[in-house]
């Protein structure tokens, strides 16, 4: 069995944004999972299962697991005494 490969403006049809937003979200390392294809352009191709399955991890069932799924900020380190 074959997986069928989505170009970038189909992802993005199919999430409802832009295609510069699909392309954001790969250099940010969020969205579903991408190949590149070999050869001279080298085109990123998106696995149709593996959106899918990005899609249902993605879905929240309230505010809260919305929250709890953000990545965590990293504290800020305090100031050392004497410093200027």
């Amino acid at each position: 069995m074959t997986d069928t490969l989505l170009k970038t403006p189909d992802i993005a049809e199919r999430s409802q944004v832009s295609t510069t937003t699909v392309k954001r979200w790969r250099q940010a390392g969020y969205g579903p999972p991408w190949i590149r294809l070999r050869g001279e352009r080298g085109e990123i191709r998106y696995p149709k299962s593996e959106y899918e399955k990005w899609v249902q991890e993605n879905l929240n069932q309230s505010l809260a697991d919305e929250y709890s799924k953000r990545p965590q900020e990293a504290p800020e380190a305090p100031e050392r005494e004497g410093s200027c």
